[in-house]
């Protein structure tokens, strides 16, 4: 005779009140009925720990998204604001504070300048409310 799970799950809840009061009696019951407990337990953990690594994936995932798409939002800033006609980087360093590795800015390329201002609205659209420290470090 084969054993369906509805009626397996029949015969586990007819007796779940007198069984489910005692742990030992419950794994009893369970063996009783040719189920390894330690199995069940060891399945679920696994079934768990499944679960949990797939939720942090997803949740990885996510925020690599929403990282990108912030990265993609600076890149667009500093595009747009290269290529206005009045944007002076000398300018643009002293009007917001902004401390560079280099301190030597004449000798900047196109290239660092770009890398630098990407680096600043990175940090900025990360953390938009860090309006505490006056001074930005590229």
């Amino acid at each position: 005779m084969t054993y369906s799970k509805k009626y397996l799950a029949k015969i586990i809840l007819s007796n779940v009140d007198h069984t489910s009061c005692d742990p030992e009696k419950s794994k009893e019951y369970l063996k009783e009925n040719k189920i390894d407990p330690d199995n069940i337990y060891k399945e679920g953990i696994k079934r768990i720990k499944k679960l949990q690594l797939q939720a942090a994936a997803a949740k990885k995932r996510a925020e690599m998204e929403s990282t990108k798409s912030i990265k993609q939002k600076a890149i667009d800033w500093v595009d747009s604001l290269i290529n206005d006609v009045n944007f002076s980087f000398p300018s643009f360093v002293k009007s917001n504070n902004l401390v560079l590795h280099n301190r030597n800015i004449d000798s900047f390329n196109q290239e660092d300048i770009k890398n630098s201002l990407t680096q600043y609205f990175y940090l900025k659209f990360v953390d938009p409310d860090n309006t505490e420290q006056d001074e930005q470090q590229v």
